[in-house]
């Protein structure tokens, strides 16, 4: 779990860097951790207890021997390390937006009920699998892309992504390959504002459907 501690901006001039820029767009997390380490004197055991990872895992990840795929662990080095999501092809994170800016209430995604309050046989779990909802979600947008649809996109990927890491991904992959063409044809209407976030979805997908 990441430390609650709050966390310095990384340097400027390491944000500015071509190498860094590179590395971000690349998802390199190898050199970004390298990177943290050499120019802001964050080591990798600090790197561990911002991001909420283990330090031998943090070392295998700076050696290459492993990689970061899912989004909800870039989220977590994005806000333990102070990476502005955009960087990282993420939307913006809660630290970058100022306290006295009020947030559209648009913007915030419905809050469900913690797992216990579910009927037992109403529980998503017990009559659904990852992404139903989406699909009634995405009639209604009708090709209109909003905070709205982007909140139950990145939601369902997560799901996928846990359903994934549990039971294996073959029984989702036609699921995941329809979401990746609808996104697809999204972003060729999207506004500005909303064309990176459903990028990042789209590359998500994509990973999902080749695992």
């Amino acid at each position: 779990m990441p430390d609650s501690q709050p966390h310095p901006a990384l340097p400027a001039a390491l944000l500015a860097s071509p190498e860094w820029q590179d590395a971000c767009r690349r998802r390199d997390f190898a050199r970004i951790f390298r990177l943290v380490k050499l120019k802001a004197g964050i080591y990798p055991s600090r790197i561990a207890a911002r991001c909420g990872m283990t330090p031998s895992r943090v070392g295998e990840i700076m050696a290459g021997r492993r990689a970061l795929a899912h989004i909800d662990v870039i989220e977590r080095v994005s806000d333990g390390l102070r990476i502005p999501g955009g960087m990282l092809g993420l939307a913006h994170r809660p630290w970058e937006i100022p306290s006295s800016a009020p947030e559209p209430a648009t913007d915030q995604p419905d809050q469900r009920p913690e797992p216990a309050s579910w009927p037992a046989d109403e529980h998503p779990s017990a009559t659904s699998t990852p992404g139903d909802g989406l699909d009634e979600v995405l009639a209604l947008a009708d090709g209109r892309v909003g905070p709205s649809t982007i909140v139950a996109l990145r939601s369902a990927v997560e799901d996928y992504w846990r359903h994934d890491d549990e039971h294996g991904g073959t029984s989702l992959r036609p699921a995941v390959l329809g979401h990746l063409r609808y996104v697809t044809q999204m972003l060729r209407s999207a506004c500005d504002a909303l064309r990176p976030q459903l990028q990042t979805l789209a590359a998500e997908l994509a990973r999902l459907a080749v695992i």
